[in-house]
């Protein structure tokens, strides 16, 4: 017995080196993919963001709004500070993330919907947080994230073991400061998707209040976004009634206006989306262009 644990000892010392260069290795190639959250997460950790306005939120920031029509629109700079598949919980730390390494902007357009406190992730925030667990700083903030998550991703070379590398890694997406506009051949105007729930999470809940009180003391305008989503896609009415209850608190709170774009004609068109509950690149002009105007007024510019 003593032979086989001074073997397997023996055999731990000799493999660990080689995992960690190997792990070292991989990382270093997964921070530079194209995959669009691994993107936006390398924007950030890299302190390369210089925006006035950051868009927060989840895939449907990430589709429907286009900094090229804000930017041009504002003569401002914008990012979409955004992850595909998000929702606030490991978004939040893309967020803080992205506080502490970059430019401090102006404001903060905070898209909102139905599925915002969902508890969990996905794997696109799996696959693009990844590389950043070696990082100190970006660990710590992991650790919100749970025993599970932390154990499962700090293992090296095994922590990859889920991940889609070669084709995650591949450079056929592209993306334009955050902004990302994806196909999907299966979308059927005529479809009558379940109606929607208002998920919500009572410590997400509390964590999202602190977050907006953090940016108001920074002297950041924050405000609220409702995107269109396609006709056939709507929450019940309880739950619109729950959201709206819910989001109408926050900005009375916090003194913060909402924008909500959910009954613009778009709504009505096929060719604006991508599917139910993504605008296309057409759709994302129109509703950036509406949106960019609104902030003109609330910025005073």
């Amino acid at each position: 017995m003593k032979h086989f644990l001074k073997n397997l000892l023996l055999f731990a010392f000799a493999t660990l080196p080689v995992m960690l260069a190997t792990d070292l290795l991989l990382s270093r190639w997964m921070k530079a993919s194209n995959f669009p959250n691994s993107v936006v997460i390398a924007d950030v950790m890299g302190g390369s963001i210089d925006a006035d306005i950051a868009v927060f939120g989840n895939s449907r920031a990430m589709t429907g709004f286009d900094p090229a029509v804000c930017d041009s629109i504002t003569a401002l700079s914008s990012y979409d500070i955004i992850a595909a598949g998000g929702n606030f919980q490991p978004h939040s730390i893309m967020e803080n993330m992205y506080f502490r390494h970059n430019r401090m902007p102006r404001a903060v357009v905070q898209f909102i919907d139905s599925w915002w406190f969902v508890s969990g992730l996905t794997y696109n925030h799996t696959n693009s947080y990844l590389p950043w667990m070696t990082d100190r700083e970006f660990f710590k903030e992991a650790l919100r994230l749970g025993p599970v998550f932390i154990v499962d991703h700090s293992i090296p070379v095994l922590r990859y073991h889920s991940t889609r590398i070669w084709s995650d890694n591949g450079k056929n997406i592209k993306t334009y400061k955050g902004h990302f506009v994806y196909k999907k051949s299966s979308f059927n105007p005529e479809a009558r998707p379940d109606s929607l729930i208002f998920v919500r999470s009572l410590p997400l809940e509390r964590q999202f209040r602190e977050q907006i009180a953090r940016m108001k003391a920074c002297g950041i305008k924050v405000v609220l976004v409702y995107p269109p989503l396609y006709r056939t896609f709507s929450p019940t009415k309880k739950a619109e009634r729950e959201m709206d209850r819910f989001y109408g608190g926050i900005a009375e709170e916090f003194d913060i206006p909402i924008l909500d774009y959910r009954e613009l004609d778009l709504k009505d068109d096929p060719t604006k989306f991508i599917d139910e509950g993504h605008l296309n690149k057409d759709g994302a002009r129109i509703l950036t262009d509406t949106l960019s105007k609104d902030l003109l007024r609330i910025l005073g510019r």
